[in-house]
């Protein structure tokens, strides 16, 4: 208690203390399960340690990020894809963090670049013209090319057409009367390739067939009809006709009748008809033989039957089979009543002798086969028809 030391205390109680063990660096750092987005990290065990202190960056960057954990290993999640990563760990020797060790040298790993998928295409289509088709599907993402193979369906050989760079392909010169099968499958970079997709399929027409039974109905002294029999697979009819010593005519129709109208009396005509089984006539038949038909000489009506023309009425028509037809004849007349179909088969014929007044009749046709039927009346000196359409 003085400045020279001569009046000091008794020494204090005796205590202790313990200089800390140095804290092991981590050895063997290691980064496995490297993806887009995520990878671990991983190190050996240090015996007497807390825990472990980690930090990483971007090796572009020179921010670090912190984390801590009590295991050899860590997940981290949340990376940027394509991008270098770089990271260090020490141990952690007490609770409080003073004791650690040196850092581990600095480790580097990439995480991977996100591979697109070889799509499978989709949205097949198929438009068939004749002989040849169109074959398209929708683009896929990623990809550089496309294989396509076909069959005759119900074969097992298919045929393979190989690096179409476009999402279409045109087929020419297949066979008539044919359906087949085909699929398409998509190349991608880094050689990999998708699975064929689904099977679809297409038909080509069967080779049109010349149409028979070709007749000429209704002739009256300026018009007639050209009938001949379906053909299956037709989308039209191409007919030929001229007046005899005339310019040819050359018409189209749909269905199987043609109805010619401002026709000469007393003339000679001739036509024939082929099948066009497509709209761009490469699938055609050949045409039948020429049918020869003569207009009939100008018919004389009388007072009466211009009556009938006007007050001939059928109805309803067009109609479901059912139909009526009155007129009133103001005259005695004997006529007759004739219905007949397209093809000029008599389908009912009623003859009414020395007639006068209102006459009615209901007809049914509902066994027939829907199409034109003809009502017809004539009478000693006239004729009058009328169409009536069963639908």
């Amino acid at each position: 208690c003085s400045s020279d030391s001569s009046s000091v205390s008794a020494w204090s109680s005796s205590e202790v203390f313990t200089t800390l063990i140095p804290c092991v660096k981590p050895q063997n750092p290691n980064t496995t399960n490297i993806d887009t987005s995520s990878a671990t990290l991983t190190w050996d065990n240090v015996a007497g340690s807390w825990g472990y202190r980690i930090r990483y960056r971007e090796n572009s960057s020179n921010i670090w990020i912190f984390d801590t954990t009590n295991t050899n290993s860590i997940n981290l999640v949340g990376l940027d894809v394509t991008t270098t990563y770089k990271w260090q760990v020490k141990s952690i020797c007490d609770a409080a963090g003073t004791n650690t060790s040196n850092w581990t040298s600095a480790q580097l790993f990439t995480t991977l670049t996100p591979i697109v998928p070889c799509s499978t295409p989709d949205g097949l289509t198929s438009v068939v013209s004749g002989t040849s088709v169109s074959l398209s599907w929708n683009q896929v993402q990623n990809a550089t090319k496309y294989d396509l193979r076909r069959r005759i369906q119900g074969t097992t050989n298919w045929l393979y057409v190989y690096n179409i760079v476009s999402t279409n392909r045109t087929i020419n010169n297949l066979s008539l009367g044919t359906t087949y099968e085909w699929e398409v499958r998509t190349h991608c970079s880094a050689n990999s390739t998708s699975s064929w997709s689904s099977t679809e399929t297409f038909s080509i027409s069967a080779a049109c067939t010349v149409p028979l039974n070709a007749n000429t109905t209704n002739i009256s002294s300026t018009s007639a009809d050209l009938i001949w029999d379906p053909v299956s697979g037709a989308v039209s009819y191409k007919i030929k006709w001229r007046k005899i010593g005339g310019p040819l005519t050359v018409e189209f129709t749909p269905t199987n009748l043609l109805s010619l109208s401002n026709l000469s009396q007393s003339s000679n005509y001739k036509w024939r008809v082929r099948s066009e089984c497509d709209a761009i006539s490469s699938n055609v038949s050949a045409f039948n033989s020429w049918q020869y038909f003569t207009t009939l000489s100008s018919i004389r009506i009388s007072a009466g039957d211009i009556d009938l023309i006007n007050n001939l009425n059928i109805y309803p028509n067009p109609n479901g089979g059912v139909f009526n037809i009155s007129f009133i004849s103001e005259e005695v007349n004997s006529f007759q009543l004739t219905i007949v179909d397209a093809f000029g088969k008599i389908i009912e014929l009623e003859n009414k002798e020395l007639f006068v007044g209102e006459f009615t009749k209901q007809v049914n046709l509902s066994d027939y086969p829907k199409g034109i039927y003809m009502v017809q009346i004539k009478t000693d000196d006239s004729f009058v028809s009328k169409r009536v359409v069963v639908q």
